[in-house]
């Protein structure tokens, strides 16, 4: 059936020399429209791609320029020189596929000015069909124009690069038996190289033709294309050129005419590039922020084109497990065949760990390699708290739940000393066989320069840690020089785009932050939350949509609310009995981010992601004596025996100890079940692993606490494989989406002094800390 409409429309194609093309560069066809320019012709194609777009026309040198189209958001603006009319429109999701659209168009003709509105539908559900129809001048009072109607349909018979599209207009006066017909082709032959067909005739009844070729060059970014648009062609007028030049949000893949490419990539921070431009407009995805690293490197490895990687490696602050994530990428990248060089201009642990994947290092000629900064230190507060009046008091479920052990005790017990040795070791071991790998030496010859401490530029090129002392700008001419080309790219700014009309969708559902009751948001003190309505809000819209295939959950938190976790963890059940849901942990997933995981289908973590902790530990601080100190005295008016058990005006009574404990026991016996059902472990060898104990994800994967080692792009993989996707275009959304202006629902949460302190303190150690938190009393997964 496909071919035989094919060869129909080919034939329509060569017998009735197509339509009229505007000069936007784009298909006039109501069933095509997509970006800012879908103001000109169908105002619900805003709602397909609604990131940003800017759109510039110009036709002929007599007609001057044409008009302009921005849109962001599902909204745009349009003008028109030509016509001299102004557009203003939106778009909205209807249903699964559908998206509605209205405009508002005001217009000035010979003179007389007024103002009417369109009304677009489109429709997609499949990856090779869309329909759509618009009703304009509605109200039949824009000047120059009559009340008119146009249907579209668009076929994509062998895939992305070949686009037929059939339209009918016609106005209200004449009726629909006076149909115009029109008729397009867009071809593909390359990436990024277009070439275009359209034509249309007065009417169905009345054969007079014009014609229009054009042919146009895209990248992810931008467009550029010229016309040549013969019309009447019975009446052999000459052809009027055209030409158009389009900016949008990063989509597509990159064009063909750039040839051998070195893809450049600055990794600093937390390894992420940055918020994409426009997002404020966009209405911005919350990301995990090595995300878009990740997609670049990929991209790298599968882009022909791209013959080596230029690496910019800065102060890297960024958890072990996300430092590995995007290491391993670099790997995939060298593996390829593809020449990967790094710069260092200084570098530590993370830099030179970083770096080591790559075949070529060089460091700046006064750099230094810093081997004095893996370590874990803790800070203990007993004895300062016994100095102004304040008591901790926390009951826990096991010896190694240690979270509050800065606070009560005056050094390490025994297990939390033994449990941080356990997790320093394995990430250190990690790091050092990665460097040694990388750099062809054994793990003995690192060890040993480790324990120089530092390394002066001619020292570290004199052990082999590097390979050449140069200033910057050698990177990209060690690359040039090797790779024979000169054209550099920045990676983070050519990104695929999704080509197909309704691709079947990965979510990815980022969790990061303290779980609490709520939303999430930015707290002014304790940074950012993870609200555990927003995350069910998110779960709930990937549940729904049913172009979602599969889900990725990423875990980036410590913990936090028992209450909390379980509401999420059981909106994860719900959600696994119509997909499937799978885990990536990424610097620590631990405590009430494990009770969360246990809802999914499957774990994976980096080897150096924190993870475990199950465990529960709940109490307060009571400041009874300093309130005393203070002259600051107390009443309170209460019904029952424990009405004022939580007061921070006096300590616990022995009876609200136990209470308080008997409380902590049943939510431990609670994640116990859980984790037991969702490991497959019995009962007693899952107490044996837990009582608060922490792991590395390597070791964890040895207990059997995660399924495979592994970050976010293979988790993607697996997502596809869980769901059935092999081959096909997958268009991966974000959930949540971002709200940056909303702070912690829980005034007494935005009102914790002790939050300050908690963030400076979390960030001491190298790789990421579990141990060192203040809690508000509700907190029990720590």
């Amino acid at each position: 059936m496909r071919t035989f409409l094919l060869a129909c429309l080919i034939f329509c194609l060569v017998a009735m020399p197509a339509w009229t093309a505007p000069a936007s560069g784009t298909s006039s066809s109501v069933a095509l429209a997509e970006d800012a320019m879908a103001t000109v012709w169908n105002p619900a194609g805003l709602g397909w791609n609604p990131g940003p777009g800017l759109h510039l026309a110009l036709s002929g040198p007599a007609n001057g320029l044409l008009g302009f189209s921005l849109g962001a958001g599902g909204m745009a603006v349009s003008l028109e020189g030509g016509r001299q009319e102004i557009t203003f429109a939106s778009a909205i999701p209807l249903a699964t596929g559908w998206r509605g659209g209205l405009s508002y168009r005001l217009g000035n003709f010979q003179g007389k000015t007024g103002g009417d509105y369109d009304v677009g539908l489109l429709w997609r559900t499949y990856n090779w069909l869309s329909l759509a129809a618009v009703a304009r001048n509605l109200g039949g009072t824009l000047p120059g124009e009559d009340k008119n109607y146009q249907m579209g349909l668009a076929w994509r018979p062998i895939g992305e690069r070949l686009t037929l599209s059939i339209d009918g207009r016609w106005t209200d006066k004449l009726g629909i038996r006076q149909i115009v017909p029109e008729l397009g082709l867009e071809l593909e032959p390359a990436n990024g190289i277009f070439l275009r067909l359209a034509g249309t005739s007065e009417s169905i009844n009345q054969f007079n033709p014009a014609l229009t070729i054009g042919l146009a060059v895209s990248s992810p970014r931008w467009d550029v294309g010229g016309w040549l648009k013969a019309t009447q062609l019975q009446n052999q007028l000459p052809p009027v050129p055209a030409g158009y030049l389009r900016f949008r949000e990063a989509r597509g893949a990159a064009s063909l005419l750039g040839g051998r490419e070195i893809m450049e990539i600055e990794l600093a921070g937390n390894l992420g590039s940055g918020a994409p431009a426009f997002g404020f407009l966009a209405g911005g995805d919350q990301k995990p922020a090595i995300a878009p690293t990740l997609y670049a490197l990929e991209q790298a490895v599968r882009d022909p084109r791209v013959i080596g990687l230029a690496l910019k490696i800065g102060d890297v602050s960024a958890s072990l497990a996300d430092i590995q994530e995007v290491r391993n990428a670099i790997k995939e990248v060298r593996g390829a065949g593809k020449v990967v060089i790094a710069y260092l201009s200084t570098g530590s642990f993370s830099e030179i760990y970083l770096a080591s994947a790559a075949n070529r290092i060089l460091l700046n000629q006064l750099g230094v390699i810093d081997f004095t900064s893996f370590a874990d230190e803790t800070l203990f507060y007993r004895g300062l708290l016994d100095k102004v009046g304040l008591k901790a008091e926390f009951v826990s479920t096991g010896p190694y739940k240690t979270a509050m052990e800065s606070f009560t005790r005056h050094k390490h017990s025994p297990e939390g000393r033994q449990q941080l040795d356990d997790l320093v070791d394995d990430q250190f071991r990690q790091v050092i066989a990665g460097i040694a790998e990388g750099r062809e030496r054994t793990v003995a010859e690192i060890r040993e320069q480790v324990n120089r401490g530092y390394l002066s530029a001619p020292e570290a090129l004199q052990v082999g840690l590097v390979d050449e002392l140069a200033p910057e700008d050698a990177l990209t001419e060690n690359l040039m020089r090797l790779t024979k080309t000169e054209a550099v790219f920045d990676g983070f700014k050519r990104l695929d785009r999704i080509r197909s009309w309704s691709p079947p969708r990965i979510a990815i559902v980022h969790a990061m932050g303290a779980i609490n009751e709520g939303f999430s948001g930015d707290d002014l003190l304790m940074g950012r939350t993870l609200g555990e309505r927003t995350l069910i809000e998110a779960l709930s819209a990937a549940r729904e949509d049913q172009r979602i295939k599969a889900v990725v959950l990423r875990l980036d938190t410590p913990g936090g609310s028992a209450v909390a976790a379980e509401a999420v963890r059981r909106e994860v059940e719900r959600l696994r009995e119509t997909k499937p849901v799978i885990v990536s942990m990424g610097g620590v997933a631990a405590s009430g981010g494990y009770w969360i995981a246990c809802g999914t289908d499957r774990l994976l973590a980096s080897p150096g992601s924190v993870t475990g902790s199950i465990g529960v530990v709940v109490g307060k601080f009571s400041a009874g004596e300093l309130l005393d100190k203070l002259a600051i005295r107390s009443e309170m008016v209460g019904r029952g025996k424990y009405a004022n058990m939580h007061s921070l005006t006096r300590p616990f009574s022995a009876d609200e100890l136990a209470l308080l404990q008997s409380s902590a026991d049943f939510t431990y016996g609670r994640f116990l079940e859980l984790v037991s059902d969702a490991r497959h472990l019995p009962p007693s060898q899952t107490k044996e692993l837990a009582g608060g104990h922490i792991y590395s994800g390597e070791r964890a994967l040895s207990l059997g606490l995660i399924d495979r080692e592994g970050g976010l792009l293979t988790a993607l993989a697996e997502a596809k494989m869980a769901a059935g996707i092999r081959n096909e275009e997958v268009e991966v959304v974000y959930l949540p989406g971002q709200q940056p202006w909303r702070l912690a629902s829980d005034p007494l949460v935005l009102l914790d002094t002790t939050a300050a302190l908690r963030k400076t303190l979390g960030g001491l150690a190298r790789w990421g800390r579990t141990d060192t938190w203040l809690l508000d009393p509700r907190f029990f997964l720590y």
